[in-house]
């Protein structure tokens, strides 16, 4: 991977995750992620123009101590100089022997280059003829491969003769450099101090000026930002004779649908050039333009992120990421509030998307950091930045920090009167609610937002509104109102064109389905939703459509299947660094063991998904992984390992107000209670369990089906067949507060909701 665009070393590590897939949406330290990803793999990792960023090795040196398999192939014009480093100097093109013959030097490698790219510059030369000179021209460039092809690139003005006489005149500029320099640096920087002479006044200057973008730029961007208006109809002329001379890379970046041309400079050319940038009192001005058109740049993708053209914006963001990291730091380092809270406000949800939420939290705190002006307190664009840093921070599983930047957002927004922040704060508040599992605080937020965007037409506000609603009463046990809030939200996704929302409510729909036993509608609205899932890139919302289908296909008894989405499902979340989903996926595999009778796995996978749902504070998926836990105990014939499982969950399910996996917990209290000789309460158990899956709707299979089925066979052998039948009938009829009670467990006098 180049890590010459970056110019902070803290980026490294994240920079690597990034190429890694290893995402960063929990609150396990970057290095622990990292080192987990690489612990046990045989990995050849190449950083590629390390020598700017040498105080990152330390964060290198301690991933290749804590993984024993790894390798760091590092090139830099410095050494690391750390320990188990070992050195390999690249060495120049082989040069040909002066007593060679003419045969013999066009095959030599640094001669050949020179032909070749001249030819390529579209120089007509005579091998028998030139090579000789040719080979003296090599020489005198010490066989650096850059070098050759920068003099080779002139052949199309000047003969091998005359651009050796150039280069005779140049010699004592080409050696000499600093000494603390590599010898590669001391002959590069002078051999393009002398390519860049020769150009013309205008070339000159579009060379240097097209330096301050960092990782290329488009041909638009670079008229909009180098040229003067004087500038503009020589700008493709003076860029060709750019690339003719090698100063200049095109290639085409593929974009959605499309590939798009892009420009680029060579890192040392670069460097070169932003020197030459200074000399000439320029840089402060190329930065100020650069910084205004990746803003227009943001703010317009900003727009198109919630629209049709999601992905291919998506796209152009990353491929520009570079150039908009420049454009916030120039912004920051110049204390510039306005610019700054704009870029951050505007590029939050891509990077929430795209899984920068260190970085990205990272520059927004500087952002809201900056002293206000009288340009900049109170200002939308800090609302709007203070909603993303919660939306990052919520990402992130920093739930405590997104509270007060959601409350500060909102108050914020109330002061100035714009509605559409409102509403942005007041789901974000919503959606931070439901995760601490407070549903009926998620509920109100939601409402008081769908109230405010309907008054404003702000539609986008609607659906996000109505999805939380719906969130909130499916956990809560209402699936038909949170069905019909879901269709809702899905029309109002549609109408805006927000692809990333029309699948997460597909998806959304998909597990309603599967909970209410409407499997091949599940698997109807699963697939639509990965459809547009696998076109945007989404891998997050991938994965936990693959987790509700494999759900499914388990619930119609198709274990391998449902095994195979599952492993998908895992393989994504943990490429994302998603521990807590892999967790929720850890729990579905072990449900599918422990029906398979297959205990021991069961017991492992699902003790595996303890830790960090504890440790990200996820009640929910831990209440369901204790209740299988609870069910493997009891088939192991552990009885007060279930019984403090199945006591765990079901308070924590009835503390969340949630009771979809009640059942499951039932099931697995009558076991117990069958287990103890105590018939008639397992008869009443049962019996309350069917009642609340019919008023919950609930089409699931038990948790472990042929567990459950001999607790119902002993029970009704052990009483009879008229004692069972009123036993579960009276079940039937208690409230789920009495089933708990006669089991033994405390019911929350009131739950988070």
């Amino acid at each position: 991977m180049d890590l010459a665009p970056l110019r902070d070393p803290n980026l490294v590590p994240a920079a690597i995750a990034q190429r890694l897939a290893v995402d960063e949406r929990d609150k396990i330290p970057l290095r622990a992620r990292l080192t987990a990803a690489l612990r046990r793999k045989h990995l050849l990792l190449v950083l590629d123009n390390v020598e700017h960023l040498l105080p990152a090795r330390d964060a290198v040196l301690a991933l290749l101590e804590a993984c024993p398999r790894l390798v760091v192939l590092a090139t830099s014009r410095v050494a690391l100089r750390v320990r188990g480093e070992r050195e390999y100097r690249v060495a120049p093109l082989e040069l040909p022997d002066a007593a060679a013959s003419t045969e013999d030097l066009a095959r030599s490698p640094a001669v050949a280059l020179f032909l070749d790219r001249a030819r390529a510059a579209g120089a007509d030369l005579d091998p028998t003829d030139t090579a000789p000179v040719v080979a003296e021209i090599c020489r005198r460039l010490d066989g650096l491969p850059l070098a050759i092809e920068l003099a080779a690139a002139w052949t199309r003005l000047l003969s091998p003769p005359a651009l050796l006489a150039q280069l005779e005149r140049r010699l004592p500029l080409l050696v000499g450099g600093p000494h603390d320099l590599p010898a590669r640096q001391q002959t590069m920087r002078d051999t393009i101090a002398w390519s860049y002479e020769l150009l013309g006044v205008r070339e000159q200057r579009l060379f240097r000026r097209l330096c301050v973008f960092v990782g290329g730029c488009t041909p638009e961007a670079a008229a909009a930002v180098c040229a003067g208006a004087e500038d503009e109809p020589r700008l493709l002329v003076g860029l060709a004779s750019l690339v003719d001379r090698s100063l200049l890379r095109p290639h085409e970046h593929e974009l959605v649908g499309r590939a798009e041309p892009r420009l680029t400079i060579l890192e040392t050319l670069r460097e070169f050039g932003l020197e030459r940038l200074a000399a000439h009192d320029e840089a402060d001005e190329l930065n100020r333009r650069h910084a205004a058109y990746f803003l227009v740049l943001a703010e317009a993708a900003e727009a198109g992120l919630g629209g049709p053209g999601a992905p291919a914006w998506s796209a152009r963001l990353e491929r520009d990421h570079d150039n908009l990291r420049a454009a916030v730091a120039w912004s920051v380092e110049r204390s510039d509030a306005v610019a700054a809270l704009r870029l951050t406000g505007a590029l939050w949800r891509f990077w929430a998307e795209r899984g920068y939420l260190s970085e990205g939290r990272r520059w927004l705190r500087a952002a809201l950091a900056l002293p206000a002006d009288a340009t900049t307190a109170p200002s939308t664009a800090r609302a709007r930045a203070l909603v993303g840093a919660a939306h990052l921070a919520i990402e992130h599983g920093f739930l405590g920090e997104a509270g007060p930047l959601i409350a500060q957002a909102v108050a914020l927004a109330r002061a100035l009167g714009d509605c559409r922040l409102v509403v942005a704060g007041l789901n974000a508040q919503g959606v931070l609610a439901c995760l601490r599992g407070a549903y009926e605080e998620a509920a109100r937020r939601h409402d008081e937002a769908l109230a405010l965007a309907g008054t404003t037409e702000d539609r986008a506000g609607v659906a996000a509104a109505l999805d939380g609603l719906a969130n909130a009463a499916g956990r809560t046990g209402h699936p038909d109102r949170a069905e019909a809030l879901f269709e809702q939200s899905l029309a109002e996704y549609r109408a805006v064109g927000d692809v990333r929302g029309i699948a997460a409510t597909l998806k959304s729909l998909c597990y309603l389905a599967m909970y209410a036993g409407a499997f091949e509608r599940a698997e109807r609205l699963g697939g639509e939703a990965l459809g547009h899932l696998r076109a945007v890139g989404d891998t997050g919302t991938t994965a936990e459509a693959l987790w509700a289908l494999g759900v499914a296909a388990q619930s119609q008894g198709h274990d391998d299947r449902a095994v195979a989405l599952h492993e998908e499902s895992l393989a994504l979340r943990r490429n994302r660094g998603d521990e807590r989903g892999a967790a929720k996926t850890l729990s579905a595999l072990g449900a599918i063991a422990l029906s398979r009778g297959d205990l021991v796995r069961a017991r492992t996978l699902l003790t595996e998904a303890l830790a960090p749902l504890r440790a990200h504070d996820d009640p929910h998926g831990l209440a369901v992984a204790l209740t299988l836990l609870g069910h493997v105990a009891l088939t192991e014939g552990d009885p007060a390992r279930a019984q403090a499982c199945l006591a765990e969950s079901t308070g924590l399910f009835q503390e969340l107000g949630s009771p979809l996996y009640v059942p499951w917990c039932l099931e697995g209290l009558a076991g117990l209670a069958a287990g103890r000789g105590r018939w008639e309460q397992a008869g009443r158990l049962c019996g309350a369990r069917d009642a609340l899956r019919a008023a919950l709707g609930s089409g699931l299979p038990a948790a472990d089906p042929a567990g459950y089925a001999r607790t119902l066979a002993r029970s009704r052998e052990a009483l009879g067949g008229d004692a069972f039948a009123l036993a579960y009938e009276t079940g039937r009829d208690r409230s789920l507060a009495e089933a708990l009670a006669e089991a033994g467990l405390a019911v929350p006098a009131e739950g988070r909701r």
